[in-house]
């Protein structure tokens, strides 16, 4: 899914060990704050494309996990007004609501948003780890090809066309 930089001479984009960190640091970020994290790291890395290619992929996926929630939230909470309103047909009454199942629907509701956040949070992290790798998807998702328009990298990295790590030098 992701692949190694390779020194191929031609057509590469230099990545330094700063746009590995930064890059890193906006995808740990994105943990703690889902949206600002993203964004500053946009503007703190606008020299960089490989920099502004995690920040614009974290924030694309941020507003789409965002648009998915919202959705659910909607149904769901339509739904229980549909169940309120079908058991309080002859009026109003409090002793007639079945608790239960409203109670049981909203726990696991939030028992799924906490897993959608620790599934989110590893996945922020692994993407940290293959940024200080330098890594790029070879085989971008949408989000990801988005981001890649946005910030400036090619869309598919291939054998003539990829990242390269300056070499070292002692100082």
């Amino acid at each position: 899914m992701f692949k190694k930089t390779s020194n191929v001479s031609k057509g590469m984009i230099e990545i330094t060990q700063k746009d590995k960190t930064l890059a890193a640091g906006i995808n740990v970020a994105a943990i703690f704050f889902p949206y600002m994290g993203p964004i500053v790291g946009t503007i703190i890395g606008s020299k960089s494309p490989y920099a502004k290619f995690h920040a614009y992929r974290n924030l694309i996926q941020q507003i789409v996990s965002t648009i998915i929630i919202g959705i659910l939230m909607a149904c769901s909470l339509a739904y229980s007004i549909y169940s309120l309103y079908n058991n309080q047909k002859d009026g109003f009454d409090l002793s007639k609501i079945e608790w239960l199942p409203i109670l049981l629907k909203a726990a696991i509701t939030w028992a799924l948003l906490a897993l959608w956040g620790v599934i989110n949070a590893i996945l922020s992290i692994r993407d940290a780890l293959q940024a200080l790798r330098g890594q790029l998807p070879t085989k971008p998702k949408w989000t990801e090809r988005k981001a890649m328009k946005l910030s400036g990298l090619p869309s598919t990295i291939s054998s003539n066309q990829s990242l390269q790590t300056p070499p070292k030098t002692l100082s």
